[in-house]
């Protein structure tokens, strides 16, 4: 009996041992330090900045009363040097990231813009930067005045923009569009998708893959009816199909992120928390080691290191997380300094 004894009490303690070993090894890379620069935005309050990767946060200089109130993404122009703010009803700002000076962005006072995509030679013409806002549809970002590029948009009420090489993709609350550049003109792009409230886009780096993620289903479900959250085109968006097994339904897909590095790995930022495929879409698992229980995502971003590792952020409803991009990440809280509610956006300087 005492042996038994000796032997189960052996057996915990090594069991114990080996476990915080283990944790501690995880522990130590995800807690390396770095200089990256980062911008988070808080929900009722401005914009943060880090330069230690997260470690710790400060709000921004400039007077940012304007955009306290609202809902807001974040877009980052690197050549510019320039942050946009997209707010759920302020508008459309810019962040002089080297002056740290805030402008509104004045035809788009008092509207929700959601979308900011930085495009390369629109309609064969030029460079721009376009915004997607509730009731605008589409324009050319300007400070003066609209310039619309709304032709063949039928529903206009934008969720999403991105760009992906030389195409550029709206999805709206109704439909998921392509930019058709020689007739400049806007084409519905969505065959096979069952849920059109498109509210998240992500193109792997060379284009061949895209990815569709959507909120609530606004249409009547049929009582046995699957409608998937997630959908893959790899024909530019001729054709779609459901490519979301392993995520619940009804799930809304607020994020969709690409490891430029490893497009095979890719992550959900969802209504359940962060979901991530390390095969191209084909199979979802959720991640949930160290971040909090109803824990919704609103953004993620990838940072590639110089050793082909890379950092995960993933900002949601209950703060900022970081892990390394592996199988099985381990989440560690990165919100020191941050305000204690809803971080919608971060991006990360390159």
């Amino acid at each position: 009996m005492k042996n038994e004894r000796l032997l189960n009490t052996l057996f915990f303690l090594l069991s114990a041992f080996f476990l915080i070993l283990s944790s501690c090894g995880r522990s130590e890379i995800v807690y390396q330090e770095n200089n990256i620069t980062c911008y988070a935005a808080a929900y009722g309050q401005g914009i943060y900045k880090s330069d230690n990767g997260g470690r710790s946060w400060y709000p921004m200089k400039m007077n940012q009363e304007d955009i306290h109130l609202f809902f807001k993404r974040l877009f980052l122009d690197s050549e510019k040097e320039t942050l946009y703010v997209a707010t759920t009803g302020a508008g459309l700002f810019s962040i002089d990231l080297n002056m740290e000076t805030l402008t509104r962005i004045e035809p788009y006072k008092g509207q929700n813009v959601r979308s900011v995509a930085i495009v390369k030679n629109i309609d064969n013409e030029k460079d721009a930067t376009i915004a997607g806002a509730l009731d605008k549809g589409i324009t050319i970002v300007s400070p003066e005045e609209d310039i619309y590029i709304n032709d063949g948009l039928i529903y206009r009420d934008v969720n999403t923009i991105i760009s992906s090489g030389n195409d550029i993709y709206a999805g709206t609350v109704k439909d998921l569009f392509r930019r058709d550049a020689a007739n400049r003109r806007w084409v519905s792009s969505s065959e096979g998708i069952k849920n059109r409230n498109i509210i998240s886009m992500a193109a792997t780096p060379d284009g061949d893959m895209l990815f569709a993620g959507a909120g609530g289903y606004l249409d009547k479900k049929g009582r046995f009816q699957s409608i998937p959250s997630i959908y893959m085109s790899k024909d530019k968006g001729k054709s779609w199909k459901g490519w979301d097994d392993g995520i619940p339904g009804d799930t809304l897909i607020y994020i969709i992120a690409v490891n430029p590095e490893k497009p095979n790995r890719i992550y959900a930022g969802t209504s359940r928390g962060v979901y991530i495929s390390s095969d191209s879409g084909d199979d979802w698992g959720k991640t949930d080691d160290g971040l909090p229980d109803d824990f919704r995502v609103f953004d993620i971003k990838i940072k590639n290191l110089d050793d082909e590792n890379a950092l995960v952020y993933a900002a949601g409803s209950k703060g900022l997380f970081m892990a390394y991009d592996i199988d099985d990440p381990e989440w560690v809280n990165r919100d020191y300094g941050l305000p204690k509610t809803n971080i919608t956006g971060i991006v990360i300087k390159n």
